[in-house]
């Protein structure tokens, strides 16, 4: 059968080329129902905004990122439409999310797909990428019971990490953003206290609500060397700056001023570290895959990844980790194209008014 996979092949042009797929008895055909792509990195592929680090320079490949780049499929929900002959551990139409998924239809090896359990809307289930790096935030901050957190920026991943680290055990979350519709948002996560540096002092106001103490840990996830800057400053002696999001422009700043005379500690964390794996394989070891229908042989052992989303995928499925009221705007996936060059500027709400997550879909479930 053939399938049409949207590639971006240059700035802003996506272009849709044709595959030619196959069912073989050791696999899966999954159709895809719904896709939350990551729009911080699929916003800087779209617009070509190059990163340029040592060790993660893309213009040494010829470009910002490399093209072609499959973009508005990958990280999602799909249905399992067809099982091949030696396929044992799922069935035809269970629920999976996967970060393989290619296409309207995508051919896969079980190994490449987790079950969604009983309980789980599949639009949160589309967003555990962002939930995932959000957790590695959460982890990185290593936060004492009582502790009162910072988290700047409230994207999707500023979000989770907010709600992760209440749940971890943090006395009092304050979260910061430019977005009046993500601080709305922000209040129904059980969030104690929302500030928008445009209309308010950061600092006083965190001055005033700590009495004098400061934020214990502050967790950067905008990506904003301004914001960066101001969690240097509403941190308490001895606080934790975990820096989660790209911080893309220069960040100039006095240690003497910034960090020395508090003892600040900073931690880098981001999607494209492993986080705590020694942690990830405990957990895998005691919880098994008991309770998503998975056989030891369709989730290998060494994946602690996998072991993190059936976390998450717990926590949503329970309430606990709320994920589908992050979601403002739905789409078909036919729609990529127009939409992309619609919402490419997070800030520009001349067309639709604000967002916090899109969603693209394919089916309704």
């Amino acid at each position: 059968m053939k399938v049409m996979r949207p590639w971006l092949v240059a700035p802003r042009t996506i272009e849709y080329r044709q595959q030619e797929i196959h069912l073989t008895p050791n696999a899966v055909l999954v159709k895809h129902v719904c896709t939350a792509p990551s729009q911080g990195t699929a916003i800087h592929r779209y617009l070509a905004e190059e990163i340029e680090l040592d060790s993660y320079n893309r213009q040494k490949s010829g470009g910002p990122f490399p093209y072609p780049w499959l973009q508005g499929f990958a990280y999602g929900v799909g249905r399992i439409e067809e099982v091949g002959a030696k396929v044992k551990s799922v069935k035809k139409g269970q629920l999976i999310y996967s970060q393989k998924l290619i296409a309207d239809l995508s051919v896969l090896d079980p190994s490449d797909l987790i079950l969604l359990p009983d309980g789980l809307d599949p639009e949160s289930a589309a967003m555990l990428l962002q939930a995932e790096v959000g957790l590695k935030g959460a982890r990185a901050a290593k936060i004492v019971l009582g502790d009162i957190v910072l988290v700047t920026g409230q994207g999707p991943i500023g979000n989770f990490a907010a709600q992760l680290c209440k749940l971890t055990g943090a006395y009092q979350v304050v979260v910061s953003d430019l977005s009046d519709l993500k601080l709305q948002i922000s209040l129904q996560m059980d969030i104690d206290l929302v500030l928008n540096p445009r209309t308010t002092d950061l600092l006083n106001c965190m001055e005033e609500f700590t009495h004098g103490r400061g934020a214990d840990v502050v967790v950067e996830s905008s990506g904003s060397s301004e914001a960066f800057l101001q969690g240097c400053g509403a941190a308490a002696a001895g606080g934790r700056i975990v820096v989660l999001g790209w911080i893309l422009d220069s960040c100039r700043f006095n240690m003497s001023e910034s960090f020395t005379p508090k003892g600040l500690e900073m931690v880098v964390c981001h999607a494209g570290q492993l986080g705590d794996w020694q942690l990830a394989r405990r957990r895998l070891r005691s919880r098994g895959m008991r309770g998503h229908g998975l056989s030891k042989a369709s989730v290998s052992l060494n994946s602690p990844l996998n072991d993190d989303y059936l976390y998450l995928m717990d926590l949503m499925a329970e309430g606990k980790l709320k994920a589908k009221e992050l979601i403002t705007h739905r789409f078909p996936i036919d729609d990529l194209v127009q939409v992309w060059d619609e919402f490419v500027n997070p800030l520009d709400t001349s067309v639709h008014g604000e967002y916090a997550q899109i969603l693209f879909t394919s089916d309704n479930v």
